[in-house]
């Protein structure tokens, strides 16, 4: 005869085990949410941080590009000198932010060579030409094979209201449409951020003629070897190395450039104040590395019809995230 209390007391066990199982089941649950909005939490941080110091670096360094890579102007201003220091390429800034570290290079985009000028002038394909001859000399190329076209509308939906208004834009055949572009990845095929680190030789958005006091040789060579011929290049950046403050007629002399040269010349070289400024920022947060592009131009204010939309209406400021 089976004992009825005996009975009662193993049901009881029983039914303590399966309550015990299913609050341990449901704390580990709400362990696991927890921890998921743990996680979700410190992204969110880490997004804010990373929003916040683009949006410092955008207002308070950027604008400064123009004191530290072009300080003539004011050194005219200030000191009224005839001589003054000459414009830099780039210049770069590190620093250690707790477990983070920051790079940002201030870029000179007049000391590059402007894709869109090449373009104006002659065939895209010719321009795709020069562009991957140039840069199959340099041996730490990693920008990505040359491959200039438009973006397509679906390409340009992420993109800001600059970038849409001015690029030429295509459904599908983009072999006959003339190119306009204003972005890396229009440029290089496979387009790596990272590789922004190299100082890439080209841009699309100085909108003025290259400082040949400043470029670098493998922008002369972008601008000029079809035209002139590397040896020239090669004697022109000689020259202007020797003499830093060269001035155009001397270097048409020294380098015996026929008149008909000289109109091309003339058109994509050039001194001054530089018509934009570029600004690479890079975070390294020990998991990934954050890349952000942004460029600044300065629109010509006599081409701009007067408003009251404030002092801001002529510097025109392109953002580009990765």
């Amino acid at each position: 005869m089976v004992n009825r209390r005996s009975f009662r007391t193993g049901f009881v066990l029983i039914l303590v085990l399966m309550l015990l199982a299913l609050a341990g089941v449901s704390l580990a649950m709400m362990a696991r949410r927890s921890h998921g909005m743990l996680l979700q939490v410190a992204a969110a941080e880490q997004r804010l941080q990373r929003q916040w110091l683009l949006k410092s670096s955008e207002r308070y360094m950027l604008p400064q590009a123009a004191f530290v890579l072009d300080p003539s102007q004011f050194e005219k201003k200030i000191n009224d000198a005839e001589e003054t220091s000459l414009p830099k390429a780039n210049h770069k800034i590190e620093l250690e932010l707790n477990d983070k570290r920051l790079l940002i290079i201030l870029s000179n985009e007049n000391a590059r060579a402007d894709v869109n000028e090449l373009l104006r002038q002659y065939p895209t394909e010719k321009v795709e030409f020069y562009l991957r001859k140039t840069l199959s000399r340099k041996s730490n190329n990693k920008h990505g094979d040359v491959q200039l076209r438009p973006l397509t509308k679906s390409q340009t939906a992420h993109t800001n209201d600059y970038i849409r208004k001015n690029l030429v834009l295509t459904k599908t055949d983009v072999s006959n449409v003339a190119v306009s572009v204003a972005s890396y990845e229009q440029i290089f095929q496979d387009f790596e951020p990272l590789s922004l680190m190299q100082s890439p030789l080209l841009t699309c958005w100085s909108g003025g003629p290259v400082d040949y006091r400043i470029a670098p040789k493998g922008v002369l060579m972008a601008m000029l070897a079809h035209e002139i011929g590397e040896d020239r290049v090669r004697k022109l950046v000689e020259l202007r190395d020797e003499e830093p403050n060269l001035e155009l007629t001397r270097m048409f002399g020294a380098l015996d450039i026929g008149r008909e040269q000289r109109e091309y010349v003339e058109s994509v070289l050039g001194v001054g104040s530089p018509n934009a400024f570029g600004m690479l920022v890079l975070l390294d947060d020990g998991k990934r590395t954050h890349v952000a592009w942004m460029v600044q131009q300065n629109i010509d204010k006599s081409s701009q019809q007067d408003t009251n939309e404030g002092k801001d209406k002529h510097v025109n400021t392109l953002r580009f995230i990765w």
